[in-house]
């Protein structure tokens, strides 16, 4: 009996580990050009995001995404970018505030 097929649906390879670290921790190891890199964080990337901690993104997210300024840390490039959620807001607060070199911490935007 013939399999069904979804519509729509496109077949994708399945992250190596050591794929799978380059995107993640930007390792540098994997011998792929910038644009499979780059095609390979699209094709993965909610998997990719969804198993990171609160106020982390993976270095293809910077590398292809948005972009952090030197010697900022994650959490404190994603609130200068609008782009924590209120979950990670929550979160990162209970561990203490973010202090960003200029505007508002995280603890002002709760009260808000």
């Amino acid at each position: 009996m013939p399999r069904k097929r979804i519509a729509g649906k496109i077949r994708r390879e399945a992250l190596t580990y050591s794929q799978r670290l380059d995107l993640l921790l930007g390792a540098g190891h994997e011998p792929w050009t910038d644009e499979q890199r780059k095609q390979a964080w699209f094709d993965h990337r909610d998997e990719l995001l969804y198993s990171l901690n609160p106020g982390t993104r993976p270095e293809a997210f910077w590398d292809y995404e948005q972009k952090r300024l030197l010697h900022e840390s994650n959490a404190q490039a994603l609130f200068r970018l609008g782009l924590l959620t209120p979950e990670e807001l929550e979160t990162l607060d209970k561990i203490g505030p973010i202090k960003p070199a200029t505007g508002k911490d995280t603890r002002e935007i709760l009260r808000d």
